[in-house]
């Protein structure tokens, strides 16, 4: 006999009304309730004959909006939603009787509470539910097991905040640390990690933690050649660097370290064409960096395994300063946007911005840009030329979108690179150029005046 385990809804059942009733009446308490209860939390249960979570569903985005919920206002979203029910009257008319008739003097705070205890609760038992099916299942790998298992449990407490009390922040007390800060600083230090490369660490001013950035470009003009050699760059300085390739395997991705830090040519690597002298110089030249901290994961498939690989990474070092994706549009977010990218993108883009915020490493996510740039005159790329979603471009810190002239003009000047700085919240846009060694898989800075 199988046991099926329930949350139980009477709870919620006894608050929903009376909670509905105050969001209708008060702005503060609408307010407050549409902030610590999310539609999500809602059950599919009814409220005065209406379905309740399309209720609050109105109730919320009117308080997005900053307009205050009435039944007049509600029924209209409602409407202009689709979520309108057919066939119950009058829909103002019944949300005016929840209004009138429901009242409570249980604060909106303690009703809120009920709800969102319900709703955890019954987002831990369908993630136990969801284990007890992946344990069943026979044809996974054992990686998988563990990326399936942990994305369950991520998805299921995500929305858990133990410590909402304590994220008010006064603007006195971070004015203060940021002074205290802006005294401690040595002229011209950078706020954030510097990326190696000096004119573009003049240009953006560092990489701060928590942030993230996008490196972009059509392929074949260096994006992955400039993110990693960004990484060696920091972890050459000391720095605590992950490298999660989706694209290379690990081994790949240390040859290019044999040609950008080593000195070896990439190609006579490819043909075995190294003399044991060489082999011997470019092992004392990366000696530094085979003792540094970077790490490569080339199995990583999806935030989740990405996520996985920061934390051990974190637990292993105390911190990770810099991580580096290589690239988003091969990471699967799940089937739930199956026939939808530009969602399925936009998930991904802002699942990496809260693994910054959540970890304090900078995370570098290069990505492709859409045909585009190639039916122009002018090939240099511009912002809208981000695939898949313009998501990526609202959730990016700085963006550097990458063009070789060479690449497009064979009369141009051989191995100069454009860094466009497309985005930059926290400073000036504008355009660095930097020499590219393609045999040497490797950008370098320019002597410009001479």
């Amino acid at each position: 006999m199988t046991v099926k385990f329930s949350v139980p809804v009477d709870p919620v059942v006894a608050v929903l009304e009376p909670l509905t009733a105050a969001a209708m009446t008060s702005t503060a308490a609408a307010e407050t309730a549409a902030e610590l209860v999310v539609p999500e939390d809602i059950p599919a249960i009814t409220v005065g004959g209406l379905p309740a979570r399309d209720v609050w569903s109105a109730i919320s985005a009117l308080v997005r909006r900053g307009a205050q919920p009435s039944p007049l206002s509600v029924a209209e979203e409602m409407r202009r939603a689709g979520t309108a029910p057919t066939g119950l009257g009058d829909l103002t008319k019944a949300l005016h009787a929840i209004q009138h008739n429901v009242l409570s003097d249980e604060p909106v705070e303690t009703m809120c509470e009920v709800i969102k205890r319900y709703s955890v609760r019954q987002r831990l038992l369908d993630a136990a539910r969801n284990l007890a099916k992946l344990a069943a299942t026979r044809e996974l790998e054992i990686e998988q097991y563990a990326a399936e298992a942990e994305a369950l449990i991520t998805n299921a407490t995500a929305t858990i905040d133990t410590g909402r009390e304590n994220t008010l922040a006064m603007a006195g007390d971070v004015l203060a640390e940021v002074i205290a800060e802006g005294r401690r600083a040595k002229p011209g230090e950078l706020d954030g990690l510097a990326c190696g490369f000096p004119d573009l660490d003049a240009h953006i001013q560092g990489m701060p933690p928590g942030e993230m950035t996008i490196i972009a470009a059509r392929p074949s003009m260096g994006k992955t050649t400039l993110a990693q050699n960004i990484g060696e760059r920091v972890a050459l300085r000391g720095g605590k660097v992950v490298f999660c390739s989706l694209e290379m395997p690990a081994k790949q991705i240390v040859r290019r370290m044999l040609s950008s830090v080593g000195g070896l040519d990439a190609s006579r690597i490819r043909g075995r064409l190294v003399t044991p002298q060489e082999w011997d110089e470019a092992e004392r030249r990366v000696s530094a960096l085979m003792q540094s901290a970077f790490a490569i994961d080339d199995k990583a498939r999806s935030v989740q395994d990405i996520r996985r690989s920061v934390l051990q990474a974190q637990r292993r070092w105390g911190k990770v300063d810099l991580v580096l994706v290589d690239y988003l549009q091969f990471i699967n977010a799940g089937d739930r946007y199956a026939g939808n990218r530009n969602n399925e993108v936009g998930e991904i883009s802002r699942c990496l911005k809260q693994l910054a915020r959540e970890t304090g490493a900078h995370i570098i996510v290069i990505s492709q840009l859409s045909r585009a740039v190639e039916t122009r005159p002018d090939h240099r790329p511009m912002l809208s030329d981000l695939r898949d979603s313009g998501v990526i471009e609202q959730d990016a810190d700085l963006v550097l979108l990458m063009y070789r002239d060479d690449y497009y003009n064979p009369g141009a000047i051989p191995g100069v690179a454009e860094v466009i700085i497309g985005k930059h919240r926290n400073g000036r846009t504008g355009v660095v150029k930097l020499g590219f060694d393609p045999a040497r898989v490797r950008f370098y800075d320019l002597d410009l005046h001479h």
